[in-house]
């Protein structure tokens, strides 16, 4: 007769443990639910009290408008300004800028788009002044820049997250999207002497398969 009680202890305690994991989770679920739309709506809204203080901490920074610039951490670098509307442009390494203009007064977010040493990338896209999507512009696929560094470092043996190390360009070539790269093998290119820049790679854009290239 003991031994039926505690089986039944037992198993009573197990599914007590199953009944607490699963309230758990429930509210582990809920927590991520409701702070999801925070999370989107910081993104999509300018939070523009927050820009006043800023301004008032800057103020010496203004070169003749309102814009200054602050270091949020050693690789990347917040850009204010306004004038008839927001703009937030984040630049991360130097070489990867993401750039998001807001409506003026009401700092709903009017566009946002990013680049990868100057070539737009990822989905540009706008919105009207009610905050909805109105148009977008697929440029590359979500994993494109993770995509690229990869090769560039592994095939042409160049960072590309270090600064003025390339010149990239999207070029159509006999009806071919490619992807063209100018390099000098990790030293800095000088832009003003095209001269200077000894190599190149030509990729396909999509895929960024190596076409061809020099060494």
């Amino acid at each position: 007769m003991g031994t039926i009680i505690n089986m039944l202890i037992v198993k009573q305690c197990k599914l007590l443990d199953h009944f607490i994991i699963m309230v758990l989770l429930i509210i582990s679920t809920i927590c991520y639910a409701q702070e999801q739309p925070k999370l989107e709506n910081n993104l999509n809204h300018f939070d523009i009290n927050k820009f006043n203080e800023l301004k008032k901490q800057h103020y010496n920074d203004f070169r003749g408008t309102n814009e200054f610039t602050i270091q949020k951490d050693k690789d990347t670098t917040i850009r204010y300004m306004e004038d008839t509307e927001y703009t937030v442009i984040t630049t991360i390494k130097n070489v990867y800028m993401i750039n998001r203009v807001y409506y003026k007064p009401t700092g709903i977010l009017k566009s946002e788009d990013e680049s990868f040493n100057n070539l737009t990338v990822n989905t540009a896209k706008y919105y009207d002044e009610q905050g909805h999507l109105t148009e977008e512009y697929k440029y590359t696929s979500p994993d494109w820049v993770d995509r690229l560094t990869k090769v560039a470092k592994e095939k042409l043996n160049i960072d590309l997250w270090s600064p003025n190390k390339v010149m990239m360009s999207r070029v159509n070539n006999k009806g071919k999207d490619t992807l063209t790269i100018l390099h000098n093998h990790g030293i800095d290119l000088n832009f003003r002497d095209s001269s200077s820049i000894k190599h190149s790679a030509l990729l396909d854009f999509d895929t960024l398969k190596i076409i061809e290239q020099d060494n």
